[in-house]
């Protein structure tokens, strides 16, 4: 059956278990993905793609900068802007700006005004010490907070967010896998998502973390990863355009020979999360990115 591309309302049904998000800072990129694809179940966006959106509806950018309060006044209305193309009910993520010199205290400040921005908001923490430390206590100022927890590379950082959340309640935190970045550094992510399932099966009666799959780099990182087990994708216009010429098939492989695979650690969920150190160099690096593409737009 050929799909009409020119307005798909409906999600395939092959599709039904997957929530499936467009990750684009752009505004007139979302408009134009939304209006082709219109069973998007959100949105997630960061520092580094709100940085490229400015740059690329900006061309003077490089003499005209902005203040602080210039450039969280932009983010806001973007996200607003974008907030209009969802209904409500959709979730669309909103990062915080943190480097490793800020607290816990000046998070939940940032936290605590971008949740009011919209309706649909969770806000993104780095799934560090000092973001997971954040993204508890937000969770615990009110029930109606959600998060996204970003930059998320091992089965420590997972284990260590379970047990910081166990008790926040269903369908309020996600863990957000660098698959494209994960397979840069030589490390085969679908086995690390294998992982990560295989260490939430752990607990029966309390799976309120879902998986959400990110930083892809191509159509056979983002299908392979599906049929890994992750509950959510996020996924480049480019790479959301590609799939759906292909009716959004989840026949695919990737080449996986050359990639490390991580073995499975067998942690426990019962681990205090405080335990777990969990500033290394990937994160490290993803943080310094994050800061380095929102401070290239301050004057």
């Amino acid at each position: 059956m050929t799909i009409n591309y020119s307005s798909l309302s409906s999600k395939p049904q092959h599709l039904n278990n997957l929530k499936i998000f467009l990750d684009s800072g752009d505004i007139d990129k979302t408009r134009e993905i939304v209006s082709q694809i219109g069973f998007l179940d959100g949105q997630t966006t960061n520092p580094s793609l709100f940085a490229k959106s400015l740059i690329s509806s900006n061309p003077n950018l490089t003499t005209n900068k902005f203040t602080e309060k210039e450039l969280w006044q932009n983010y806001e209305t973007a996200i607003k802007e974008i907030s209009k193309l969802y209904s409500e009910k959709k979730s669309i993520s909103i990062e915080v700006y943190m480097n490793h010199d800020t607290t816990v205290a000046e998070i939940l400040e940032q936290a605590k005004k971008l949740v009011q921005w919209i309706p649909q908001a969770w806000i993104k923490f780095p799934s560090n010490s000092t973001g997971i430390e954040s993204a508890k206590q937000f969770l615990e100022l009110s029930s109606s907070h959600r998060v996204n927890m970003t930059l998320g590379f091992t089965e420590e950082q997972l284990a260590s967010l379970y047990n910081a959340t166990a008790n926040i309640g269903e369908n309020r935190v996600f863990y957000s896998v660098f698959v494209g970045r994960l397979i840069d550094n030589g490390i085969n992510a679908i086995e690390q998502i294998k992982n990560m399932k295989q260490l939430l099966t752990k607990e029966t009666t309390n799976n309120h973390i879902q998986l959400l799959g990110c930083s892809y780099r191509s159509l056979s990182q983002l299908v392979t990863s599906i049929n890994a087990g992750v509950d959510i994708v996020t996924v480049p216009a480019s790479i959301l355009l590609e799939w759906m010429k292909l009716d959004f098939s989840l026949e695919t492989s990737l080449e996986t020979n050359e990639l490390i695979a991580p073995q499975c650690k067998n942690l426990s969920l019962e681990t205090p999360y405080t335990d777990y150190r969990l500033d290394f160099p990937l994160i490290k690096n993803g943080i310094d990115k994050f800061c380095a593409d929102w401070d290239s737009l301050l004057i």
